[in-house]
């Protein structure tokens, strides 16, 4: 399996840069392609509306093209 490890707040990080880079769609495909993702330290600090949007977005897509792990 391909697998994929972030810190939640750097995968928000990384997705915040994208959409001001106008890669947001890629960088969405990209994070979609493995078949696996684990997103640590979830809930650690609050999150922005748009942080929540972003999360719930990935999770959605998750149904259809892999697992993910939060802790």
């Amino acid at each position: 399996y391909t697998t994929k490890y972030y810190r939640v707040s750097n995968l928000l990080e990384e997705i915040r840069v994208s959409r001001m880079a106008g890669n947001y769609t890629k960088t969405l495909a990209k994070i979609s392609k493995f078949k696996l993702l684990l997103l640590d330290d979830f809930g650690v600090s609050a999150l922005r509306p748009d942080e929540v949007n972003d999360l719930f977005e990935i999770i959605e897509d998750r149904v259809f093209n892999g697992s993910i792990i939060i802790t």
